[in-house]
């Protein structure tokens, strides 16, 4: 019989209690006394599957255990899930599953999502609402909550004004497409409702614990909305070209870096196919983390950001297409480059996408 140390082990130190171990793949945890660096090194060396005599030998050189203790040492940590043998159905899948991911390239995501899924979340069905509230009281008491709205010190704002009035296609013929009427130079209106529509603040809404918060044409989870706009303006009517931040608060424009990011664009963002349209303005998302983690104090809502900025894709490809403008969107090949130029770190605050609008 072969065994090996189970996958994604976690040993954590708890605050004066000492060590625990947890077994992710039964949503358990361990308070341990016998953890030493001897155990730890022995589940180290059985990280690959390993016959059940070897293993016991390897406990033995490094434990110091005697030879009538290996074999209930080991049948303890098979019970405990710290370590499993080939039966178990859940390695076996992960075996299979890893090699596939592994097949097309994508081994370092593998463990990212394997990680994910296994990360404790609250269960709703259960006592998750009532734990939900008193989580959410005490984390108010104890910090303030993130502002709503970003805003740059010592930037003039470029107000937009009162949105216009500004002719649309039908519902049908916009869920149909841009249509073939080749769209000219976008003038600072059009541009205006677009940012909007898409992005700005239309309402607000009052929650019992976390109090105001805004809401906008699309959805975020807890009214969050952590992702920031960043336009590069390349050719609007009115608007000089540079990169601009989007103050939702003022629905304003804030000049960051003025002049010509054409160049930029084609190296960072759209290189390999480049859409087949001339550009007005290529929007940039970014994600303001604790926005979201301050209101979901569980790793697991990390996946949420991704589901924000795919409804604001989709929210601007309809818009656009109802000025019968064309869309273009796709990841960042180079968001260290792009985070530069909109003066972010990557960790609190990190480029996610992008979508080039005609």
């Amino acid at each position: 019989m072969r065994i090996k140390t189970a996958s994604g082990l976690s040993v954590l130190k708890v605050p004066g209690e000492g060590l625990a171990i947890d077994v992710s793949h039964r949503s358990r945890s361990y308070d341990v006394d016998w953890l030493d660096a001897g155990v730890l090194s022995f589940l180290i060396a059985c990280g690959t599957w390993t016959e059940r005599a070897h293993a016991e030998r390897l406990l033995a050189e490094r434990t110091k255990l005697p030879d009538d203790a290996r074999a209930r040492a080991i049948d303890q940590l098979l019970e405990l899930g710290v370590l499993v043998g080939e039966d178990d159905p859940f390695h076996a899948r992960l075996g299979d599953a890893e090699a596939m991911w592994e097949r097309y390239g994508w081994e370092d995501a593998f463990h990212l999502q394997r990680e994910i899924g296994a990360l404790e979340r609250l269960d709703y069905l259960e006592d998750g609402f009532r734990r939900d509230v008193l989580q959410m009281k005490a984390a108010l008491a104890a910090d303030p909550k993130p502002a709503n709205y970003k805003e740059f010190q010592g930037k003039g704002l470029i107000p937009l004004g009162p949105v216009p009035e500004v002719p649309q296609r039908s519902l049908c013929e916009t869920f149909d497409g841009p249509g073939t009427t080749k769209a000219g130079p976008m003038d600072s209106g059009r541009f205006a409702w677009l940012t909007y529509f898409a992005y700005g603040q239309v309402g607000k809404k009052f929650m019992p614990v976390t109090k105001e918060h805004i809401t906008k044409t699309s959805p975020s989870g807890g009214a969050r909305h952590p992702t920031e706009v960043y336009p590069i303006v390349l050719e609007i009517e009115g608007i000089e070209p540079g990169l601009y931040h989007y103050n939702v608060k003022q629905h304003a424009l804030e000049l960051l870096v003025p002049g010509d990011h054409r160049a930029f664009v084609r190296r960072c963002l759209v290189r390999g196919t480049p859409p087949p349209f001339d550009y007005s303005v290529v929007y940039v998302y970014t994600t303001i983390f604790e926005r979201s983690m301050f209101r979901y104090r569980e790793p697991f809502s990390y996946r949420v950001m991704s589901h924000d900025i795919g409804h604001l894709l989709e929210t601007t490809r309809l818009l656009a297409n109802s000025i019968g403008r064309r869309v273009s969107g796709g990841r960042v090949p180079r968001d260290c480059e792009v985070n530069g130029l909109l003066g972010i770190d990557g960790l609190f605050e990190s480029t996610m996408t992008y979508a080039v609008v005609e």
